[in-house]
């Protein structure tokens, strides 16, 4: 199976969330499994280095630093020239991201189902990065962001029940969320494509 990874925790920082994608695409990858993984694109990215990453251009986060974000223009460019290209079987998102927005977009116009993980508190991240946003302001932008991003999958996973009952009390609640063990099992492969992707730049 041909497997796309969207994501915007992937590089040299080690927080929970590139880890669970570094395991994430161990774990497909011993099954027999073609994964490419689409990051933001660091500096010292060495593509000889990990050649199934897909570097994104990218810009230093104003509020993360030193973290980068994708520009979700770049992304779906890219999207546009690889996911046909490589012959995705799936779209496996990661949330939080912006990229999230044309990974969507894209896979639906080809017809590759769009799934995601949801990882992450963000009313806690918002308080703690901006601590000059309210409690009450912060519950509502990670309400509607939630909200936002999760109707443009066709199944959500959630590696928690508590992630699970944080997206119902948002008013999130779909025969399509699924908790599920971090690494999931999938039963089938094809053959390997390779990729090429054309122009683009960090910043």
């Amino acid at each position: 199976m041909n497997i796309g990874i969207v994501t915007e925790s992937y590089g040299d920082f080690y927080d929970g969330h590139m880890i669970y994608v570094a395991n994430l695409f161990q774990s497909l990858t011993k099954k027999g499994h073609n994964v490419y993984v689409f990051a933001p694109q660091y500096p010292q990215f060495n593509p000889n280095s990990e050649p199934h990453v897909i570097p994104v251009p990218s810009i230093y986060s104003r509020i993360l630093r030193p973290y980068r974000v994708s520009k979700p223009w770049a992304a779906k460019n890219i999207f546009h020239q690889l996911f046909r290209q490589l012959r995705l079987d799936i779209v496996h998102s990661q949330i939080p991201s912006l990229m999230i927005y044309p990974a969507y977009e894209v896979s639906r116009k080809l017809g590759i189902p769009h799934v995601a993980t949801y990882h992450t508190y963000l009313e806690r991240y918002s308080t703690h990065y901006v601590p000059i946003v309210p409690q009450v302001l912060a519950r509502w932008l990670a309400k509607t962001y939630s909200r936002s991003v999760c109707s443009r999958t066709d199944c959500m996973i959630v590696p928690s029940v508590a992630i699970g009952k944080l997206l119902q009390g948002y008013g999130i609640v779909s025969r399509r969320k699924r908790s599920i063990s971090r690494t999931g099992s999938i039963s089938r492969h094809s053959k390997m494509p390779t990729a090429s992707v054309s122009g683009g730049s960090s910043g």
